[in-house]
């Protein structure tokens, strides 16, 4: 069934593309980012290529030869290889595996259904593919940032694939968890809340004015919108309710703290 699927969805995808006047042998925009651009977005995505790097190296010793793992944003863009060997030159940083761009192929499609998908190298519409087997699937169903992959150059193979590409998913959860739980503690280590502006925060999450919050504790208006100004800054929030949300993400407030 999932076969018979996955057939459907690539013959759909070789339509739009005959429909757009996407030529096989198209080379066009395969690298449509401007340097600063993919700059950019690789910032933009530090943990995940961290995360990858990490967890990928190791496990590229599980891949059989010609064989490599991707790293692809959610808007297919490649952000990462590993390993490096010139067979896939072709896919370096920048490369575009859009339906637009690369036409058919399992890392547009994956990103699109959000589900793991397969082509074989007939099936790949373009030309520059036809060597390819890809295997691809979404990082996690809850996480859509990025997409990651399998490409090889065998035209038989079993299901390694999918059971290499769980492993890398699995280890790089647990990676990105333990980064994230480092990236909150860096954060609430390097905020200081004054005794004001915690009596202040408190009072917001009662769902206070400003008014009344200035009645309450003696203090101008001006004060509390000084305070307000001031956490809106340290918590990176656009408003008093994230200022809330934020503090008891970072542990600064804890729920048996709010007034009830």
């Amino acid at each position: 069934m999932k076969n018979s699927r996955n057939e459907r969805i690539v013959l759909d995808s070789w339509r739009r593309c005959a429909q757009a006047g996407l030529s096989p042998d198209s080379t066009r925009q395969l690298y449509p980012l401007s340097d600063q651009q993919l700059k950019t977005l690789c910032e933009q995505s530090h943990n995940d290529i961290s995360a990858f790097e990490s967890c990928a190296v190791p496990a590229a010793a599980s891949l059989p030869k010609a064989s490599a793992f991707l790293l692809v944003s959610q808007q297919g863009i490649l952000l990462k290889k590993i390993p490096e060997f010139p067979l896939f030159r072709l896919f370096r940083p920048g490369f575009s595996f859009s339906e637009a761009h690369a036409g058919t192929n399992a890392v547009a499609l994956s990103i699109r259904h959000s589900e793991p998908m397969w082509t074989f190298p007939q099936q790949n519409y373009c030309t520059l593919l036809t060597n390819c087997t890809l295997y691809s699937a979404p990082f996690t169903p809850d996480r859509s940032s990025v997409t990651l992959a399998i490409v090889t150059n065998r035209k038989q193979i079993s299901d390694w694939p999918p059971v290499l590409l769980r492993q890398l998913i699995s280890s790089m959860s647990l990676e990105l968890r333990q980064v994230t739980r480092s990236h909150i503690r860096q954060k609430t280590e390097s905020i200081h809340l004054t005794a004001r502006q915690r009596t202040i925060l408190l009072r917001i999450a009662g769902g206070m004015t400003d008014r009344q919050i200035a009645a309450d504790l003696h203090i101008t208006q001006e004060t509390v919108q000084y305070h307000k100004k001031n956490l809106y800054r340290q918590l990176d929030a656009e408003n008093a309710v994230r200022d809330v949300v934020k503090a008891l993400q970072l542990g600064l407030l804890s729920l048996e703290d709010l007034p009830v």
